[in-house]
């Protein structure tokens, strides 16, 4: 393994500034095509399942991975957007769109992950182009106004799929790229605190409790459907307790 004296050491050119300006950039591309070798191996992981065969120990006891998640969490301290978005860009502009090496260095791995929801087969040249093109946050936000504009094609669906406990109704909707960060921030956290990995649930606990909050404030609401709300919203029961009145 490389020491970080071996890393940092730089040439003695006479011109130190421009030799660490140089070097911070080798750095850089450095980290991208690591975090791609990253993706590519997590990858084969998960699609071998190479994790069941791998242990880990947990108060005395020897167990097996469940999954790429839990064994990249465990034994590399990424957490679960970090696992998938290496896993995709590997996936998405490697495998499956045949982007080279030195192209997706070019670029780097911020800009990638910018693009990874974006594009296709038939768009990808497109973005590539304006990535190469624009910093990082000049791409952002060309992102943000392309997907503006475009905000109005996109339908909400209400499309129902019934199951034997529940109608499931599928929204699509647009989000900018600064909306996207927020919502995803959002989610990991409601993950962490409140144990939910549903996408759809989710959602629900963040528009329950912005609901109950408002409810309560504006006094809109009755206070039967406000513990509702509540009840959704944190996962527990209330009930009105029956005080006797004050004679």
């Amino acid at each position: 393994m490389e020491s970080l004296n071996s890393i940092l050491a730089i040439a003695d050119t006479g011109d130190r500034p421009t030799a660490v300006r140089d070097t911070l950039t080798k750095l850089r591309h450095l980290k991208d095509l690591t975090n791609v070798a990253l993706g590519q191996l997590l990858w084969e992981v998960r699609e071998n399942r190479y994790y069941e065969n791998w242990t880990y120990e947990e108060d005395g006891e020897v167990k097996h991975f469940k999954s790429v998640d839990q064994y990249a969490f465990i034994e590399h301290n990424y957490d679960r957007t970090s696992t998938t978005t290496f896993i995709r860009v590997y996936e998405t502009f490697i495998l499956n769109l045949g982007i080279s090496e030195e192209r997706i260095n070019q670029i780097g791995w911020g800009k990638l992950k910018m693009l990874l929801p974006r594009v296709d087969e038939e768009n990808v040249e497109e973005w590539l182009t304006t990535a190469e093109g624009n910093t990082q946050t000049d791409l952002r936000e060309i992102i943000d106004d392309y997907e503006y504009e475009n905000e109005t094609n996109v339908e909400t669906s209400t499309e129902q799929v019934e199951t034997v406990d529940a109608v499931w109704v599928k929204h699509k909707f647009a989000l900018t790229s600064s909306q996207s960060d927020i919502l995803e921030t959002a989610f990991k956290k409601i993950e962490e605190v409140e144990g939910l990995t549903n996408d759809g649930s989710k959602l629900e606990y963040l528009c329950a409790t912005y609901l109950t909050s408002a409810n309560i404030e504006s006094g809109e609401a009755s206070l039967a459907d406000n513990m509702k709300l509540v009840e959704r919203a944190f996962g527990v029961k209330l009930q009105i307790a029956q005080e006797k009145p004050v004679e």
